[in-house]
């Protein structure tokens, strides 16, 4: 099966600062089935290795896609280290197949979206960290907005 993501805007006129976090899985080999079936959850997106290439919008690409990709949209609030919880709790009851994707070559992250309108920031416990790290989480951050002088 084959979702498309939606395009996100990056000014947002009527929005005060805030984070949204995805989990993000992407594997040489494991399917996307799998991925769900494990996790418990169903993607927004998914997309599997050795399927056709595709944009978001599905326009068709040359090639086949070189790994499988999974992805789950989360909450969005300014309270990042909630989100972080939110998501680590997503992936605790996963955590042998985790391990195994994370073993054979694959990549579990957090996508942390950063629309900013004015000012944005937070602070992240060492614990909160440390839970990521046990997981074999990667942190990415994307910044979406003006930043004024």
């Amino acid at each position: 099966m084959l979702s498309t993501m939606s395009h996100i805007p990056t000014t947002f006129p009527d929005r005060a600062s805030s984070f949204r976090v995805a989990i993000r899985i992407t594997h040489p080999e494991i399917l996307p089935e799998l991925i769900t079936q494990q996790i418990g959850r169903e993607p927004d997106v998914e997309k599997a290795v050795g399927g056709q290439r595709v944009t978001p919008k599905g326009t068709v690409l040359p090639g086949l896609n070189n790994e499988s990709y999974w992805f789950l949209r989360g909450p969005e609030s300014d309270d990042l280290p909630h989100l972080i919880d939110w998501a680590n709790s997503v992936m605790q009851g996963a955590v042998p197949f985790v391990q195994k994707l994370l073993s054979t070559g694959g990549r579990l992250e957090y996508f942390i979206g950063c629309f900013i309108k004015e000012q944005l920031g937070t602070s992240l416990e060492p614990s909160l960290i440390a839970k990521c790290a046990d997981l074999g989480v990667t942190l990415v951050f994307d910044m979406y907005g003006e930043l004024g002088g």
